[in-house]
């Protein structure tokens, strides 16, 4: 009885452990692969609860780039992306729903490639203002 209690707490602890990431996809870009994760996680310093997408190269740690999914404070979603997995690169595009003043940002997409090393770097940025398009280069 002691043995089965023991398992089941272990069980539970590492349950508890494990819940903060989840596999979401196993993508292909160029001839490199990668894991896609949903990671969940508290911001104090912004008071939110967010999930976030992580890529991760294929049987790695190695964690090279991430995103928001979703953002919330006060039960109101202020943020949510999404990403596109294309043949030669990997879009993410989040979504703000707050300041919704003239000048405030609506949406971002970061755009992703692989190096020869396979580490996707940051080539593009292009930040959407009302109908406003501002593309940075990298």
């Amino acid at each position: 009885m002691k043995l089965t209690f023991g398992i089941l707490i272990i069980t539970i602890l590492c349950s508890f452990l494990n819940f903060q990431e989840s596999f979401l996809a196993k993508i292909t870009i160029g001839k490199y692969s990668y894991s896609i994760c949903k990671k969940n996680a508290y911001l104090h310093d912004d008071r939110l609860n967010a999930e976030y997408f992580v890529v991760y190269k294929a049987r790695t740690q190695k964690r090279l780039c991430s995103a928001f999914l979703k953002a919330i404070r006060s039960d109101s979603v202020f943020v949510s992306g999404d990403y596109k997995v294309y043949r030669d690169r990997i879009e993410f595009i989040e979504h703000y729903y707050y300041n919704k003043e003239s000048n405030s940002t609506d949406s971002i997409k970061n755009v992703f490639y692989p190096n020869k090393a396979g580490n996707l770097i940051l080539k593009q940025s292009i930040t959407f203002k009302g109908k406003q398009k501002i593309k940075k280069n990298y």
